[in-house]
C-alpha cells in the first residue's frame, strides 16, 4: 500500500535515492549504517543536499534516526507486507511505531472521486 502510494508524498529524487539506499542496506531490524557525508559521496552531492532528503524522510516518519550514524527504516516500508520479519519487528517496535505513523497524503483528484 504504502509503496503504490509513494507518488503522493511528493518526494525529492534524492529523498527516493536515499530511500532506496535504506530500503536495500538495512539489517534485520530496519537499521542502517550511514553518514550523510558517505551518502553524499556515493550520490555525488553536498551532504546538506542529502541532509535535506533525510529531513523530508523523516518528516513523513519513513526513516528516524536511533543514535549517531544510525537510522532505521520503518518497518512497514521496509519489508514486505505481512512478512514474519516485518510482523515480528512490528510487534517488539509498537510503541515507537506509534509515534512515528506513515501517513499517506491525501491527493485533491483523489478526494473528489
Amino acid at each position: 500500500v504504502i509503496e503504490d502510494n509513494l507518488w503522493k508524498f511528493d518526494f525529492s529524487t534524492m529523498s527516493r535515492n536515499v530511500l532506496d539506499h535504506l530500503k536495500t542496506h538495512h539489517d534485520d531490524q530496519a537499521l542502517v549504517e550511514m553518514t550523510q557525508s558517505s551518502l553524499a559521496a556515493k550520490f555525488g552531492c553536498s551532504q546538506s543536499k542529502v541532509s535535506r532528503a533525510i529531513s523530508q524522510l523523516s518528516r513523513h516518519n519513513f526513516t528516524w534516526k536511533e543514535r549517531r550514524g544510525v537510522y532505521r527504516v520503518h518497518p512497514l516500508y521496509a519489508y514486505r507486507w505481512g512478512s514474519v520479519k516485518q510482523r515480528r519487528l512490528v510487534k517488539s517496535l509498537e510503541k515507537v511505531l506509534l509515534e512515528h505513523e506513515i501517513v499517506i497524503p491525501t491527493v485533491r483528484n483523489e478526494a473528489t472521486r
